[in-house]
């Protein structure tokens, strides 16, 4: 009997992680976008995270991928508006250096050096550019 219920446990939870990935793969929404209010996370619990709320910026390219890594000035404080599993995934990047925040660009119409030169209006700091 337990056997058959961790399988079919097992099962759900395949099944809910097939739906919510089909799900993404075919959201064609942005993510986020960054105006003069600041960047707004769209598919997360964030919200907005105004300009003054960020430290500093970098663009920074992992695997020739660019990021956009964000440094908050009070992270603790923006990563609490996420669930616990997210907010942990975005501690082990801040920890691995990557920033509190890391946004991907590859999918984006604007090049990397077209968001850091946006990016650099608001932001202070000199990694920006990456």
């Amino acid at each position: 009997m337990i056997d058959k219920s961790v399988a079919v446990i097992g099962l759900l939870f395949l099944v809910a992680v097939l739906v919510i990935g089909l799900q993404r793969l075919f959201d064609t929404r942005p993510q986020y976008w960054i105006n003069r209010e600041g960047i707004h996370c769209l598919r997360s619990s964030m919200g907005l995270i105004g300009w003054h709320e960020i430290r500093a910026a970098a663009i920074v390219h992992v695997h020739r991928q660019p990021f956009l890594c964000l440094y908050l000035e009070s992270p603790d404080q923006i990563l609490s508006r996420l669930p616990p599993l997210q907010r942990r995934l975005k501690q082990l990047n801040q920890g691995m250096g990557f920033g509190t925040l890391s946004l991907p660009l590859g999918s984006l119409e604007a090049s990397p050096a077209e968001i850091a030169a946006y990016v650099t209006q608001y932001v202070p700091g000199p990694d920006v550019t990456g």
